[in-house]
């Protein structure tokens, strides 16, 4: 059994999400290729990233996503 604290567990949680947060951020920088043009593939990936990334927002918030 562990005897990790709340705090503890929210603090390794946090380097977590701030991990994951600063790969997304990479492959986001990354997600044309050099050479490569934009197309309408990527524009739905990108919508589909920000509405994920609006329902995150709005959980803290505490707010329904708005349509």
């Amino acid at each position: 059994m562990s005897k990790q604290t709340a705090k503890q567990a929210y603090k390794a949680k946090m380097k977590q999400i701030e991990k994951r947060m600063q790969a997304i951020s990479k492959q986001l920088n990354g997600h044309i290729k050099p050479g490569e043009e934009a197309h309408y593939g990527h524009l739905g990936d990108l919508n589909y990233v920000e509405e994920q990334l609006q329902i995150i927002e709005a959980f803290f918030k505490n707010e329904d996503i708005d349509d």
